[in-house]
């Protein structure tokens, strides 16, 4: 009863395929031609439409982090450059290194082993002690 749905199950790839790349659920609503709510209905009325997000999100979700952790520990890549020598074009192949990015790797850690690595922002009065809070109350005129 109502309007007939407008879900298809080719829509699970390329959800799937819009959420492995980055992709919001406004994102794949666009693209989908429905609204975010619409994506929700499916994700309870259709199993498979749900596998496909939570699948596409997680896989996403994987390479981000495995780019992050390169990124913190630093990594080789393989390129090529091309010269000119003596009039000819000359392809060289070259191995190429980023160096570990520290706030990248503090982030990982702390992350990973946060009661190890955290940002503490700790205060202290005189000699270590407690910071002594005093607050006074001063009647306007005075």
């Amino acid at each position: 009863v109502g309007r007939p749905t407008l879900y298809d199950a080719s829509h699970c790839a390329l959800a799937r395929e819009l959420y492995q790349g980055g992709a919001t659920d406004v994102e794949v609503a666009d693209a989908l031609e429905v609204t975010p709510r619409t994506l929700l209905k499916w994700r309870v009325r259709y199993p498979e439409f749900k596998a496909a997000a939570v699948l596409g999100k997680f896989d996403g979700d994987e390479r981000v982090m495995h780019a992050f952790y390169h990124r913190a520990v630093g990594y080789f890549y393989d390129k090529e450059e091309i010269h000119i020598i003596d009039g000819k074009v000359v392809r060289v192949p070259v191995r190429e290194h980023i160096p570990p990015d520290p706030r990248a790797a503090f982030n990982w850690l702390k992350n990973r082993r946060s009661s190890e690595f955290k940002d503490r922002h700790e205060f202290s009065g005189a000699d270590g002690q407690p910071i002594d809070m005093r607050v006074t109350f001063v009647k306007p005129g005075d």
